[in-house]
C-alpha cells in the first residue's frame, strides 16, 4: 500500500490590511477622552477603571448591550481594579489617604466602601493583584510595592514590602500565579518572589533589562518560561527561559509595529492578551515559546503615534474578550480561530469511481475575510515507468460572508489496473504573513 499526501491551503489576508482578524466586535461603549484604563471580569460583571472617575461596574449577562450598573467615586483616581468573590479591590493615585480602596459588591448596583489603606509607603498606587488574604499593590510614589493582610477588609495592615535590586527601576505590575509573584520594574527587569508566606517573601529571581522597559510579566505554563512586554515606541514582547534563574536567557520576541507601544498583558494557557495602545488588543499565541505567533486581533484605535493612548486593560472573560481604550471605550469582542472541515462521501473506492470532497469553512472566524484560492492537486506514479501522471486538481474559493464556503467536487478516477493507495487530503488554513496555523483537518481516501 502506498501513501500519497495531498495539501489544501487556505491563505488568510494579510493582517497589515485589516483591522481585525479572528476576532469580531460585539458592543462598544463609548467613553471620554482619558477615561479608561484597567478592565476586571467575573461572570456577568465587568468592573472598569475610570481614573480621575473613580469606577463602573457592567452587566454583560447579555454581551450585545453591556448595561452600566454603578458609575462614581469622582473623588477615587483607579487606574488598577480586582474582584475576588464580593469585594472589590480598587488602586487609587488620587493622593487623598487612601492608597487601596476596597468595597463589598455583594450588591453590584450599590458597592459599599467597606475598607481602605494608606502609609507613606503606600500614598498612591499604581496597580494590583490580590489572592487569598493579601493583597499586592505597587506604589510609584514609594516605588515599591507593599503586601497587605486584608483578611479583614475592614483593617488592612502591612505585612511587608518590596524593593527592587536595581538601581534603575520604576514599578509597573505585579502578577501572582500560585505561590509565585512576578514583579515589573521598567528598565530594572522583572523579579520573581517566593510568597509561600506572604509576610516574608523571598526573591527567587532578579533580572535586569536597562535597555528595554518592562511593563508586565507572566509565567507560560510549565515554570521554565515566561513573558513580558515592553512600554517603549517599538517594544516588544519577550519571551525569557528562566530554568537557570542565574543565567535568563531570552529567546524570542514578537510586536505588531515598529513604532506602537506596548501596554497591559493577561495570559490564558498559552495564549497572550495584550493591549497595544494604537495597535488595538493582540493576542499572540505561545505554546511553543521559541516562536510565538499572532492568533487574532482587534484595533480599537486605527491610527499610529507612540506619543498616543490607546487599548489600555484586558481581560479575557468566560466567552468574550474585554479591552478598555484609553481614547475610544469599552469593547466586548468575540475571539473565533478559523475553523473547517474536510469531507468525502465515502472514503474506500474503486480505481474508475468518482471521489466527492467537500470543504467547509467557519464563516465567523474573520481570518478568511477576503476569498482564499484552495489549491489542491497530487500525482500518482504509474509502473512500469515509473513517471508521474497528474490524476486531480481542484480549485475553489470560499466566499467572503458567506455562511459557509463549500468546494464540493467530483474526480472520477482513471480506470485500470493501477496500484492500491491511501490518499491523505489534508485542509490547512494559515496566514501567510506570519506563519501561523489556525486549523487543520485531513480525510484518507483507500483507492483500491
Amino acid at each position: 500500500m502506498k501513501t500519497i499526501i495531498v495539501s489544501l491551503l487556505i491563505a488568510a489576508s494579510a493582517a497589515s490590511q485589516a483591522s481585525s482578524a479572528n476576532t469580531s466586535l460585539i458592543a462598544n461603549l463609548p467613553y471620554p477622552t482619558g477615561s479608561c484604563a484597567d478592565v476586571w471580569a467575573d461572570g456577568d460583571l465587568v468592573f472598569l477603571a475610570r481614573r480621575g472617575q473613580g469606577f463602573d461596574i457592567i452587566d454583560v449577562s447579555d454581551p450585545t448591550n453591556p448595561n452600566i450598573l454603578f458609575s462614581g467615586r469622582s473623588d477615587l483616581f483607579i487606574q488598577d481594579i480586582q474582584s475576588v468573590g464580593d469585594t472589590l479591590y480598587c488602586a487609587n493615585a488620587s493622593g487623598n489617604g487612601q492608597g487601596l480602596v476596597i468595597f463589598d459588591i455583594t450588591d453590584p448596583s450599590s458597592p459599599t466602601e467597606i475598607g481602605s489603606y494608606s502609609s507613606f509607603n503606600l500614598l498612591t498606587s499604581y496597580s494590583l493583584v490580590a489572592q487569598g488574604n493579601h493583597a499586592y499593590v505597587a506604589s510609584q510614589f514609594s516605588n515599591l510595592v507593599a503586601v497587605l493582610d486584608v483578611s479583614n477588609p475592614a483593617s488592612p495592615s502591612e505585612v511587608a514590602t518590596l524593593s527592587s535590586q536595581s538601581p534603575i527601576s520604576q514599578i509597573r505590575d505585579v502578577t501572582v500565579d500560585g505561590d509565585k509573584l512576578y514583579v515589573s520594574w521598567l528598565s530594572g527587569g522583572f523579579e520573581i518572589h517566593d510568597i509561600t508566606n506572604p509576610a516574608s517573601p523571598t526573591l527567587d529571581l532578579a533580572h535586569s533589562t536597562p535597555t528595554s522597559l518592562v511593563h508586565n510579566c507572566w509565567p507560560l505554563t510549565g515554570g521554565t518560561h515566561i513573558v513580558t512586554t515592553d512600554e517603549v515606541s517599538g517594544g516588544y514582547l519577550r519571551v525569557w527561559d528562566i530554568s537557570n534563574p542565574t543565567n535568563v536567557v531570552e529567546v524570542s520576541q514578537w510586536r505588531a509595529h515598529g513604532v506602537a507601544v506596548m501596554h497591559n498583558l493577561f495570559m490564558v494557557g498559552s495564549l497572550a492578551f495584550i493591549t497595544n495602545y494604537t495597535e488595538g488588543l493582540r493576542i499572540v499565541d505561545l505554546s511553543n515559546p521559541l516562536v510565538p505567533e499572532e492568533a487574532g486581533f482587534y484595533d480599537t484605535f486605527p491610527m499610529v503615534n507612540p506619543f498616543q493612548f490607546g487599548a489600555w486593560g484586558v481581560y479575557p472573560g468566560r466567552d468574550e474578550i474585554y479591552v478598555a481604550d484609553f481614547n475610544t471605550g469599552f469593547y466586548v469582542i468575540d475571539f473565533k480561530p478559523a475553523t473547517a472541515t474536510l469531507s468525502a462521501a465515502s472514503t474506500s473506492l474503486n480505481w474508475g469511481d468518482t471521489i466527492m470532497l467537500t470543504l467547509e469553512a467557519d464563516a465567523g472566524a474573520t481570518t478568511i475575510d477576503m476569498p482564499g484560492m484552495a489549491d489542491l492537486s497530487f500525482s500518482v506514479v504509474q509502473l512500469p515507468n515509473l513517471q508521474p501522471a497528474s490524476l486531480l486538481q481542484l480549485f475553489g474559493t470560499v466566499p467572503a460572508g458567506a455562511s459557509s464556503g463549500s468546494l464540493p467536487r467530483n474526480f472520477p478516477l482513471p480506470v485500470g489496473n493501477f496500484p492500491a493507495y491511501d490518499v491523505v487530503f489534508t485542509l490547512t488554513i494559515a496566514d501567510q504573513t506570519n506563519g501561523h496555523v489556525f486549523d487543520q483537518d485531513s480525510v484518507t481516501i483507500s483507492l483500491n
